[in-house]
Protein backbone atom coordinates (compact mmCIF):
# COMPACT_ATOMS: atom_id res chain seq x y z
CA UNK A 1 0.00 0.00 0.00
CA UNK A 2 1.31 3.35 -0.69
CA UNK A 3 1.26 6.74 0.36
CA UNK A 4 -1.60 8.01 -2.31
CA UNK A 5 -3.83 4.46 -1.31
CA UNK A 6 -3.38 5.51 2.69
CA UNK A 7 -4.46 9.07 1.96
CA UNK A 8 -7.28 8.25 0.22
CA UNK A 9 -8.27 5.74 2.78
CA UNK A 10 -7.71 8.20 5.47
CA UNK A 11 -9.88 10.88 3.35
CA UNK A 12 -12.92 8.01 2.98
CA UNK A 13 -12.75 7.76 6.95
CA UNK A 14 -13.26 11.33 7.53
CA UNK A 15 -15.75 11.63 4.98
CA UNK A 16 -17.59 8.63 5.89
CA UNK A 17 -17.90 7.13 3.33
CA UNK A 18 -15.61 4.20 4.84
CA UNK A 19 -16.42 2.66 9.06
CA UNK A 20 -13.25 2.83 10.56
CA UNK A 21 -13.19 -0.45 11.48
CA UNK A 22 -13.10 -1.43 7.91
CA UNK A 23 -10.18 0.95 7.18
CA UNK A 24 -8.02 -1.31 9.86
CA UNK A 25 -9.08 -4.21 8.66
CA UNK A 26 -7.38 -3.08 4.90
CA UNK A 27 -4.39 -1.83 6.82
CA UNK A 28 -4.07 -4.77 8.78
CA UNK A 29 -3.73 -6.88 5.90
CA UNK A 30 -1.74 -4.91 4.15
CA UNK A 31 0.60 -4.39 7.43
CA UNK A 32 0.66 -8.40 7.63
CA UNK A 33 0.75 -9.79 11.07
CA UNK A 34 1.71 -13.02 8.79
CA UNK A 35 -0.99 -11.98 5.51
CA UNK A 36 1.51 -10.64 3.65
CA UNK A 37 4.85 -13.18 4.51
CA UNK A 38 4.58 -16.31 2.74
CA UNK A 39 5.83 -19.02 2.54
CA UNK A 40 5.67 -21.95 -0.09
CA UNK A 41 6.21 -25.34 -0.43
CA UNK A 42 8.83 -27.21 -2.58
CA UNK A 43 6.15 -28.27 -4.74
CA UNK A 44 5.01 -24.88 -5.17
CA UNK A 45 8.00 -23.13 -6.17
CA UNK A 46 6.41 -22.11 -9.79
CA UNK A 47 3.82 -19.38 -7.46
CA UNK A 48 6.93 -17.75 -5.81
CA UNK A 49 7.23 -14.65 -8.98
CA UNK A 50 3.09 -14.50 -9.60
CA UNK A 51 2.68 -13.77 -5.37
CA UNK A 52 5.85 -11.71 -5.18
CA UNK A 53 4.68 -9.38 -8.35
CA UNK A 54 1.57 -9.16 -6.36
CA UNK A 55 3.39 -7.57 -3.43
CA UNK A 56 4.30 -10.67 -0.75
CA UNK A 57 7.05 -11.74 0.62
CA UNK A 58 7.37 -15.04 -0.08
CA UNK A 59 9.87 -17.22 1.26
CA UNK A 60 10.62 -21.39 0.17
CA UNK A 61 11.23 -23.92 2.63
CA UNK A 62 14.09 -25.93 1.14
CA UNK A 63 13.50 -29.42 -0.58
CA UNK A 64 13.64 -32.50 1.43
CA UNK A 65 13.34 -30.48 4.69
CA UNK A 66 11.38 -32.26 7.40
CA UNK A 67 7.69 -31.51 8.66
CA UNK A 68 8.74 -30.36 12.27
CA UNK A 69 11.76 -28.12 11.09
CA UNK A 70 9.50 -26.26 8.65
CA UNK A 71 7.12 -25.62 11.32
CA UNK A 72 9.51 -23.99 12.98
CA UNK A 73 10.13 -21.74 10.70
CA UNK A 74 6.67 -20.45 9.61
CA UNK A 75 5.98 -18.52 12.58
CA UNK A 76 4.07 -15.16 11.27
CA UNK A 77 3.48 -16.64 7.90
CA UNK A 78 0.81 -18.40 5.79
CA UNK A 79 2.29 -21.78 4.45
CA UNK A 80 1.00 -23.06 1.08
CA UNK A 81 1.49 -26.61 0.40
CA UNK A 82 -0.47 -29.18 -0.70
CA UNK A 83 0.52 -31.11 2.05
CA UNK A 84 -2.01 -29.37 4.57
CA UNK A 85 -2.53 -32.68 6.70
CA UNK A 86 1.12 -32.58 8.14
CA UNK A 87 0.46 -28.87 8.95
CA UNK A 88 -3.01 -28.67 10.18
CA UNK A 89 -3.05 -29.25 13.82
CA UNK A 90 -4.74 -26.51 15.89
CA UNK A 91 -2.09 -27.10 18.03
CA UNK A 92 0.44 -26.88 16.69
CA UNK A 93 -0.75 -23.65 13.93
CA UNK A 94 -1.06 -22.11 17.81
CA UNK A 95 2.47 -23.42 19.04
CA UNK A 96 4.61 -22.41 16.27
CA UNK A 97 2.20 -19.43 15.27
CA UNK A 98 1.07 -19.69 11.40
CA UNK A 99 -1.88 -20.26 8.86
CA UNK A 100 -2.24 -22.69 6.63
CA UNK A 101 -3.58 -22.68 2.72
CA UNK A 102 -3.97 -26.25 2.03
CA UNK A 103 -3.36 -26.54 -1.98
CA UNK A 104 -6.15 -28.96 -3.12
CA UNK A 105 -6.81 -27.85 -6.69
CA UNK A 106 -5.08 -28.26 -9.86
CA UNK A 107 -5.07 -24.57 -11.55
CA UNK A 108 -2.10 -23.35 -13.30
CA UNK A 109 0.60 -21.60 -11.12
CA UNK A 110 -0.92 -17.87 -12.54
CA UNK A 111 -4.52 -18.95 -11.72
CA UNK A 112 -3.45 -20.58 -8.45
CA UNK A 113 -1.22 -17.53 -7.33
CA UNK A 114 -4.67 -15.39 -7.97
CA UNK A 115 -6.62 -18.20 -5.87
CA UNK A 116 -4.65 -17.40 -3.07
CA UNK A 117 -4.35 -13.78 -3.35
CA UNK A 118 -8.10 -14.09 -3.05
CA UNK A 119 -8.08 -16.58 -0.16
CA UNK A 120 -5.73 -14.15 1.59
CA UNK A 121 -8.13 -11.35 1.54
CA UNK A 122 -11.05 -13.51 1.81
CA UNK A 123 -10.11 -15.05 5.25
CA UNK A 124 -8.39 -12.11 6.38
CA UNK A 125 -4.77 -13.72 7.89
CA UNK A 126 -3.57 -10.48 8.64
CA UNK A 127 -6.63 -10.73 11.59
CA UNK A 128 -6.78 -13.85 12.24
CA UNK A 129 -3.49 -15.93 11.78
CA UNK A 130 -4.13 -19.06 13.01
CA UNK A 131 -6.10 -20.33 10.26
CA UNK A 132 -6.99 -22.97 7.41
CA UNK A 133 -8.00 -22.24 4.02
CA UNK A 134 -8.16 -24.33 1.05
CA UNK A 135 -7.45 -23.36 -2.43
Amino acid sequence: MNEQSIEKLLEQVADKSLPVHEAVDILLQEMGRGGRNLMVDENLYGLEPFLSEMGYTVYRVQSGFPDDQIKKLLESRVFITKNGQHFSDPEDMQKFYYGLIWVKSNLDEMRLAEAVKGMLMTKNFGKNLTQIATV
